[in-house]
């Protein structure tokens, strides 16, 4: 990256390549849920489906605008619109239950 000659240098691609390799900085659940939701719409019903799944068990190291912004306007998407397979049953519902607290607890301050 610090080379002189920009010929040496490595891509772009080749940079993330290297960042996303196991054990490298890009991965990670925070990351990887990013990745995923910049690619939703692209998604089939079973793999937003397994996200959803997944997603109760790591929402909470995520931040809450993040959650709030990003993933809460995905998941209402979900149940309004039904995204196919994707049903409400309980390990569903679990990724609400964490965003909800806090953003109740931060957006009802009295």
């Amino acid at each position: 990256m610090l080379k002189g000659d920009p010929k040496l240098r490595p891509t772009a691609s080749q940079v993330l390549e290297r960042l996303s390799v196991r054990g490298g900085y890009l991965t990670n659940d925070f990351v990887q849920a990013s990745i995923f939701m910049e690619t939703f719409a692209l998604k089939d019903a079973h793999e937003k489906d397994q996200f959803f799944r997944k997603l109760g068990d790591t929402i909470d190291s995520f931040p809450l605008a993040y959650t709030k912004h990003k993933i809460l306007p995905e998941l209402l998407h979900a149940l309004e619109f039904g995204n196919g397979a994707c049903t409400i049953d309980r390990s569903m519902r679990s990724p609400f239950i964490p965003i909800a607290d806090t953003w109740c607890a931060s957006t009802w301050r009295f």
